[in-house]
């Protein structure tokens, strides 16, 4: 066992224990400390609880502050009931189709099924949908300098917000008020390694009048944010050796890919030219890892601004304006030349597929050709090293006005506004079919000399995708009390929410013709209406029992209407104890994306076809048994053009999607046994059906008589006539040995409600606080949550699949404990972050990563799982100073090594220091 999992498991220990002493001290100490009141998310109507029928976790500033985050992604990834498989990291997401952006996903139910707000109202969707079908927010959009506090209900709240809030919401709290200046930065990096995890940060905020006083505030913000990139080779050193032992024997190695080159033949490999560096086993090789990006660069500038005015004693006027501009580049190791590589793709408009064969041979008679042969070349095309990578821009905005105030006994709130996203992808790298080949077959490529920028931009073009998402709205709620009951007045409140959406996501034009090797393509645009009228009642029964109900119904132009209802429970025991539960309906409307106009292409391989396979089998047994060299040659061409082939697949919109529909409730108590202690612990429940997807390829050609269209064939072709031909002359009246149906093109898979998932566990908050005299103020605290059950749909059987919880990437539990101390200008923080471990199998179906999968990779039993993990970060500021804050951060301050996960784990893991200073005038 190394030191740093022994210290681990210590500090696990270490944190529970102290939590348990402090707990049993703070029952007996007085604390003249109050738990903080707020108003939480969750509810239409007025009211302040600290806890409410349904469970919200809020995460004050000065909690943000000691966790050390940057970001609010940082932040929302320490939140125990998020699920970080179902998220998205900008810093991960080079590949994917929403490349840099973040999102939050909770209870593992998908990015798509967590609702974003700020101050209560919606935020712009990204400019771009993930996997070009889910729309989610760009929390990175969000101006973490301006956060008064975060409430995370943990819920089903459709029946409040609309669409998306299945698993819950997170209600970003900006502050209200601000008057005078407040600077403040901060910078952090690694000590061993100065090279990662830099990031630098700022923020300004001013503002001007007194609403008690001169009956207005205006006040602006700035956060400004920069991630510093590094290379997979600055990480090299930081990498554990068991990464390199059983996951890549390679990893660290230059490449024999090179710049200026390989001959590489049987009878020759040697240097194609003189070599910069010194060779290896005779050849020439290249950092590849010195020009691949591990981490990002991002640059984010969020302004935000606010003001409100008393126009009167009963009627107020607000208005928020906020704008964000996100710039991340993604650097990409330089194209390779690879002697005779075939890709295939698919153009989508022509209905074709598009083959490719890379350059087999480098002719003798091209100049740079020494050996007077005609010879492969492994090649990098390493003239201009700064071409390679993917650069996005995005551009996001909200602006709303409105008024609230009173009027009777009515207490109201209205707002208009209108939000959008544009963002653009550019990048650099793969090759233009036609322009790449000519290039290099008449010379005009100069192999190792300098090219110019003309004839590089037209072998390696320049591609990418826009996106644009916008929406205006209306809206407006009122509330009042109806009249008494045996505990308080009856309260209800109504409200419309009338919003316009559009999304548009469009690939480029070289994508969309298919010159770009390899490629798929985008074309999705729409628009829609959507209305919504909702009612709330809370109903104090008694002095101890209060009952809350809310009925939503959601009209889209373009969809039917989801009518979903929410009851909550909520009983005071005494003063000590409360229970409380929910029971709701939620819904997720079919987005632009999977209900608009348009489609996505894509490729797939390794497929069998049931109109060819059997043909293509018997063709191969017969071929391959005259042991002739051409005949075997033909037999493996037979048999992969109808068992082992591959198609084109078109994910197309559709207008007729009913929305996902689920159904949710949660039981839960809280209980103070004294003014210093709280204890909450829910059970939650979700089940989504109708979930939006595709059908599985392999199901949609099993059934393709059944649904006209759905496969698109070519004609036989001559080389099916010519295979037959042959297996006929080998064996004249062989049955079954001629193809009947030509090959598949592609494949047409519109989104359908398909699916199912199931979700349930347990979340717990205990939090005490009490005074230890001249040591200062302590608080402890430990927040968790056990996941009990976790259920994807399974096609296959046609239900749903085993309990997911303890499979790879889903741990059973999360958990974080924290401790405080603060002692005049002192503040101290420890947080210990746990999670539980896992199996390496994603599934029953995974059999690459069970017993027998890893005994075949030579991976020792033991690292066929993957152990628990916990970390611990520290916070501390001093606030002496006058009007000056200064915090350190330490995160992973036992310098904690990641765990062993030779499936797709962390390659690294640092400790990192965090300086910053607050300034207010």
């Amino acid at each position: 066992m190394r030191l740093q999992e022994k210290i681990g498991v210590r500090s696990v220990r270490l944190a529970l224990g102290v939590l348990a002493g402090s707990l049993f001290i703070a029952g007996q100490a007085y604390s003249e400390e109050q738990v903080q009141r707020v108003e939480i998310t969750g509810s239409n109507i007025k009211r302040i609880n600290s806890e409410t029928a349904s469970a919200v976790q809020v995460i004050g500033h000065d909690e943000i502050r000691k966790s050390g985050a940057t970001t609010v992604k940082q932040l929302l990834e320490k939140i125990t009931s998020s699920s970080g498989t179902a998220s998205l990291n900008d810093n991960k997401a080079g590949n994917s189709f929403s490349a840099g952006a973040s999102a939050i996903s909770l209870r593992n139910m998908g990015k798509n099924g967590t609702l974003v707000l700020v101050n209560g109202r919606r935020v712009s969707n990204y400019g771009l949908a993930e996997g070009a079908q889910d729309t989610f927010t760009n929390i990175d959009t969000i101006p973490a300098g301006i956060i008064e506090r975060v409430e995370v209900l943990k819920d089903g709240a459709s029946a409040i917000y609309g669409s998306d809030a299945v698993a819950g919401v997170v209600n970003f709290i900006t502050s209200k008020e601000f008057k005078g200046g407040r600077v403040a930065v901060d910078a952090q990096g690694a000590l061993n390694n100065t090279k990662i995890g830099k990031e630098q940060s700022a923020g300004l905020t001013y503002g001007i009048g007194d609403l008690a006083t001169d009956n207005y505030n205006v006040f602006a913000h700035v956060d400004l944010y920069h991630r510093n990139p590094y290379t997979t080779r600055d990480i090299v050193p930081s990498v554990d050796s068991w990464y390199k032992q059983y996951v890549n024997p390679a990893f660290g190695d230059n490449s024999t890919y090179s710049y200026p080159g390989n001959y590489y033949s049987t009878s020759i490999k040697k240097p194609a030219a003189a070599c910069p560096i010194p060779l290896v086993d005779g050849l020439c090789t290249f950092d590849n890892l010195a020009l691949t990006g591990n981490s990002i660069e991002s640059k984010r500038a969020n302004f935000y601004s606010a003001g409100r005015m008393n126009l009167s004693s009963s009627l107020s006027a607000f208005s928020e304006v906020s704008y964000s501009q996100t710039k991340t580049s993604y650097l990409n190791a330089p194209a390779q030349l690879v002697p005779g590589r075939v890709q295939t793709w698919f153009d989508a408009g022509r209905g074709k597929f598009n083959s490719f064969t890379d350059l087999p041979k480098l002719s003798k008679t091209n100049p740079y050709n020494t050996t007077g042969v005609d010879i492969p070349l492994r090649y990098s095309f390493a003239d201009d090293t700064s071409i390679f990578k993917k650069e996005t821009d995005a551009k996001q905005y909200r602006v709303l006005g409105g008024f609230e105030g009173t009027f009777g006994a009515w207490d109201w709130n209205s707002a208009i506004g209108t939000m959008g996203s544009k963002v653009t992808v550019t990048q650099r790298g793969s090759k233009n079919a036609v322009n790449y080949l000519n290039a290099l077959n008449n010379g005009t490529y100069k192999f190792g000399g300098q090219n110019s920028a003309e004839l590089l931009l037209a072998m390696f073009p320049e591609f990418g995708s826009t996106g644009d998402a916008s929406q205006t709205f209306f809206d407006a709620k009122a509330s009042r009390e109806l009249m008494q009951l045996g505990g308080g007045a009856l309260a209800m409140a109504i409200g419309v929410d009338i919003r316009h959406e559009k999304f548009t996501m469009l690939s480029s034009a070289n994508l969309l013709n298919a010159e770009i090797v390899g490629a798929g393509s985008s074309d999705i645009n729409g628009q829609r209406n959507l209305f919504a009228a909702f009612v709330e009642l809370n109903a104090p029964i008694t002095k101890q029992l209060e009952a809350n109900f809310a009925l939503r119904a959601d009209k889209g132009s373009t969809s039917e209407a989801s009518v979903v209802p929410k009851m909550g429970l909520r009983y005071e025991v005494n003063n000590s104890l409360m229970l409380r539960g929910t029971a709701a309906g939620g819904f997720r409307a079919p987005n632009l994306a999977e209900s608009g106009r348009g489609r996505v292409s894509a490729f797939q391989n390794s497929l069998v076809d049931p109109k060819r396979c059997e043909n293509a089998a018997a063709m191969r047994d017969i071929l391959k048994s005259t042991k002739l060299t051409g005949d075997i040659a033909d037999a493996t061409l037979a048999y992969n053009s109808g068992c082992l082939t591959s198609a084109g697949v078109m994910i197309v919109s559709n207008p007729d999607l009913k929305a996902e529909k689920s159904k949710s409730f949660s039981l839960g108590m809280v209980l103070e046994p004294t003014k210093n202690i709280s204890f909450a612990v829910d059970y939650f429940n979700i089940e989504r059906r109708d979930e939006i997807g595709t059908k599985d390829i392999n199901q949609v050609l099993g059934s393709e008589d059944k649904i006209p269209g759905s496969v698109i064939r070519q004609p036989i072709s001559p080389e099916d006539i010519r295979l037959a031909a042959r297996v006929q002359a080998i064996k004249a009246g062989a049955s079954n040995a001629a193809f009947t149906s030509g090959a598949i093109a592609a494949v047409s898979l519109p989104y359908i409600n398909l699916a199912k998932t199931r979700v349930s566990g347990i979340d717990m908050d205990l939090n005490s606080r009490w005074n230890w005299d001249s040591w200062g103020k302590f608080t402890a605290g430990l927040e968790g949550t056990y996941n009990i059950d976790y259920r994807t749909w399974d096609s296959n059987d046609n239900d749903f699949s085993e309990n997911l919880n303890g499979m790879y990437g889903n741990p059973r539990y999360k958990a974080v404990a924290k401790f405080s101390l603060t002692n005049g200008a002192w503040a101290n923080g420890v947080r210990f972050n746990m999670r539980a471990g896992t199996n390496m199998m994603k599934d029953k179906y995974d059999t690459a990563y069970n017993a027998a999968g890893c005994a075949s990779k030579n991976i020792p039993e033991e690292l066929c799982k993957v152990e628990a993990d916990a970390t611990a970060d520290y916070s501390l500021s001093y606030t002496g100073f006058k009007n000056t804050t200064i915090n350190l951060n330490i995160v992973n301050m036992f310098d904690r090594h990641p765990i062993i996960d030779v499936r797709d784990g962390a390659l690294f893991r640092v400790r990192t220091f965090k300086l910053g200073m607050e300034y207010r005038f």
